[in-house]
């Protein structure tokens, strides 16, 4: 997650004189419809919790205050979903909330302001560290199955995050294609079964652990019935987009400033025609990957279109035609997790925003995990 916040950080960063520059921010309190969406993803709340995947209490309240003043449209993740795959129109600046992996802290601090608010919210959980947290006798950095009923009751959806927050795509040694495959299936399914049984509803969504995923993975994360699917990578997303690789904006460590919260959570999806299939799990010999895509046109400030990565600074566009765009990097991304993220200005002030996650595996052509 660090070189996410890392990446998130530096874009924003790069954006700030353009951002300063630009006419005035339209404003939340719009009645007008889109066809987009934007979702934060929070981890801990909490002052004494690993500061990369933390955000402070007061912060907290301090977005959940901007999105209340401001009027914002905050939906289920699960509504989101339904209406947008359906083609039909939802509010401009709707967001969801959620939160992942199932913390204590959760409970114990974000569910109050959510409540308060009345703020419906999503929590992806992890439910083997739920089933241990239940059954000690101590507290517990995650929280209990009575906890997550409570909040269920109060405006959370509970959905999949894996049952064990394993590396989906990485196979143990001497593992077969065949025995990883079902490996991955067993686990999310004790996810979903655990859910089914305690909260008594059928998750529908599901959020890969570090965001990785490949094309089995998808593949299996369709067969099995779910909706979406939601990485690591951050911006908006929209109708068009590809529905089991879904954006959300991680709010965490020293880049929760609120100034920049605000420019996230009023970004807008990026005006894909069409965009190249590159899935996150590079081979190790993949050290400069590309990505093409193609927009229709719009009122935006193609001009200005911008492409970062971490370690890169400002990636090499190409323009193939006028709408026809291939993302190059001048040097080889790094073993492990990285990201390139794309930014565009509209009229309006607001940027288009898209990211893309890769994790290049190592000399050994093992996944990094960390």
């Amino acid at each position: 997650m660090k070189f996410f916040l890392m990446a998130v950080s530096y874009l924003i960063l790069m954006m700030g004189s353009s951002f300063l520059q630009a006419k005035p921010l339209a404003q939340p309190n719009d009645t007008s419809s889109s066809n987009h969406a934007v979702v934060v993803l929070y981890h801990h709340d909490s002052s004494h919790s690993p500061a990369i995947t933390s955000i402070h209490p007061e912060k907290f309240i301090e977005h959940m205050n901007y999105l209340k003043k401001h009027a914002f449209n905050i939906w289920p993740l699960d509504k989101i979903i339904t209406e947008t795959k359906a083609g039909r129109a939802i509010p401009e600046f709707t967001v969801a909330i959620t939160f992942d992996d199932g913390y204590s802290d959760i409970y114990h601090n974000a569910f109050a302001e959510l409540k308060k608010r009345g703020f419906p919210f999503t929590l992806f959980i992890n439910a083997k560290k739920t089933d241990a947290a239940s059954k000690s006798t101590k507290p517990h950095q995650y929280a209990t199955w009575t906890m997550i009923k409570e909040m269920a009751k109060h405006g959370a959806n509970i959905q999949n995050h894996t049952a064990s927050h394993t590396h989906l795509a990485a196979k143990r040694d001497k593992e077969t294609q065949a025995q990883w495959l079902s490996r991955i299936q067993q686990d999310i399914e004790y996810g979903h079964q655990r859910i089914q049984e305690e909260i008594g509803i059928s998750p529908s969504l599901i959020a890969y652990p570090y965001g990785e995923y490949n094309d089995e993975i998808i593949q299996l994360v369709k067969s099995l019935g779910y909706q979406a699917a939601f990485g690591m990578n951050s911006g908006a997303f929209s109708q068009n987009d590809n529905f089991y690789t879904l954006p959300r904006f991680t709010e965490g460590g020293h880049y929760v400033d609120t100034h920049d919260f605000a420019l996230r959570v009023k970004t807008k999806a990026f005006p894909f025609i069409e965009v190249s299939d590159v899935y996150p799990i590079l081979e190790h010999q993949q050290s400069h990957p590309t990505i093409e895509f193609k927009l229709t046109p719009g009122k935006y400030r193609l001009s200005e279109l911008a492409c970062y990565g971490v370690g890169q600074g400002k990636l090499k566009l190409e323009f193939i035609s006028d709408y026809h765009i291939k993302v190059t990097p001048d040097k080889a991304i790094p073993a492990g997790r990285s990201t390139y993220n794309c930014t565009m200005p509209g009229y309006d002030g607001r940027y288009y925003w898209y990211s893309h996650q890769f994790n290049r595996k190592l000399a050994n052509n093992h996944i990094l995990q960390d």
